[in-house]
C-alpha cells in the first residue's frame, strides 16, 4: 500500500486517517505500507520574511484596522522554504508516525541548544518518510536530495532573541485527524526558570461561528439533524443480524428525502459502517 498523502509536516494531508482505513479494509496479512513510518522534525528558526506576513495583521493598511485577525495569524501554520542558515539549533524528531498502526494523537518534548545569537521567529517543521530500509523522502532544508515541497513555519509571539548555548524547549501536541497543532516553547538560560515562554495552538487560529460555539456550552440541549437521524439509523441497523445490503435498502426507505438514489444511500452507509463496524 503506497501513498504520498504526507503534506508538509508529515501528517497534514491525511495519511494517518487514510492508511488506517485502507489498512483495516484492504491490506493483506504481511502486506507493507510505503512509507512505513514518518519522522516529524522541528527546530527553532530565524524567519524574518515569513514573520512579516504574520505581523501584517497588526498594521493598518489604507487606514483599515486589522488587529482582530492578529490572534488568528499567530496561531496558524505557514508553508515556507528554509535555508540551512535559518535553523538556529540541531533539528530534533518530536514524534514518529508508525503507519502500521493507528496514531490518534502525536507529540512530544525536545530541547535544542542555540548555536548563535539571533532572533527566533518561531518553529520550523518538516518530515522524513521511510520508504524502504535504505530509501527516505524528506523536505528537510539540510538534505541535498530534498523533494520540492515547502516546510511549515509556526510563529512565536513576539519573536525573541536567543543567545549561544541557550536551551530551546519545544513541547508539541498534534491531533492528525483534526489538523490540530499546539506548540509551547520555553527559552532557558542558566537557571531552572524559563527566560521566556510561549503557548500557541491552531485551535485559536480557527474561525468558529457563534452557532458552533453555542453548541459547545454545557447547558446546550442537542437534537439531531435529519442527517444525524440517518446516521443513527445506520448504527441501530448494525445489530449483527442484517447484512449490508439490507441495511442500505432500509436506510434508503426510511430517509427518502435525503437520497436521490439507492446508490447515494449505499455511499452514505459505507461512511458510517467502515470505521465503526467489525466482523465477529
Amino acid at each position: 500500500m503506497i501513498s504520498d498523502q504526507i503534506g508538509r509536516f508529515g501528517f497534514d494531508a491525511g495519511i494517518v486517517k487514510y492508511f488506517g482505513d485502507a489498512r483495516r479494509r484492504m491490506l493483506k496479512p504481511g502486506g507493507r505500507t510505503i512509507p512505513s513510518r514518518i519522522d516529524l522534525c522541528v527546530a527553532p528558526v530565524e524567519a524574518p520574511n515569513i514573520w512579516k506576513e504574520v505581523e501584517f495583521w497588526k498594521m493598518s493598511p489604507a487606514a483599515f484596522n486589522l488587529e482582530r485577525a492578529y490572534p488568528i495569524a499567530v496561531n496558524t501554520g505557514y508553508p515556507t522554504k528554509y535555508q540551512p542558515q535559518q535553523i538556529l539549533a540541531e533539528p530534533a524528531v518530536i514524534d514518529t508516525i508508525d503507519l502500521t498502526r493507528d496514531s490518534p494523537t502525536l507529540g512530544g518534548t525536545v530541547t535544542s541548544i542555540a548555536r548563535r545569537s539571533a532572533t527566533m521567529h518561531g518553529i520550523g517543521a518538516w518530515f522524513t518518510a521511510q520508504l524502504s530500509p535504505s530509501v527516505t523522502m524528506t523536505n528537510s532544508p539540510f538534505s541535498e536530495n530534498a523533494i520540492n515541497r515547502r516546510a511549515v513555519y509556526l510563529p512565536l509571539d513576539p519573536p525573541t532573541r536567543v543567545e549561544p548555548d541557550e536551551r530551546v524547549q519545544i513541547d508539541m501536541r498534534i491531533v492528525p485527524e483534526e489538523k490540530l497543532v499546539s506548540w509551547r516553547v520555553k527559552i532557558l538560560s542558566d537557571g531552572p526558570r524559563p527566560r521566556a515562554q510561549f503557548a500557541h495552538s491552531t485551535f485559536n487560529g480557527m474561525l468558529l461561528c457563534p452557532e458552533d460555539l453555542r453548541k459547545a456550552k454545557p447547558d446546550f440541549v442537542p437534537k439531531l439533524t435529519c442527517w444525524g437521524e440517518a446516521r443513527r439509523s445506520v448504527v441501530d441497523l448494525c445489530d449483527g443480524r442484517r447484512n449490508l445490503s439490507a441495511i442500505e435498502q432500509e436506510v434508503y426507505k426510511r430517509h427518502p428525502a435525503l437520497f436521490a438514489s439507492l446508490a447515494e444511500a449505499q455511499a452514505f452507509v459505507a461512511e458510517v459502517v467502515v470505521p465503526y463496524a467489525h466482523e465477529d
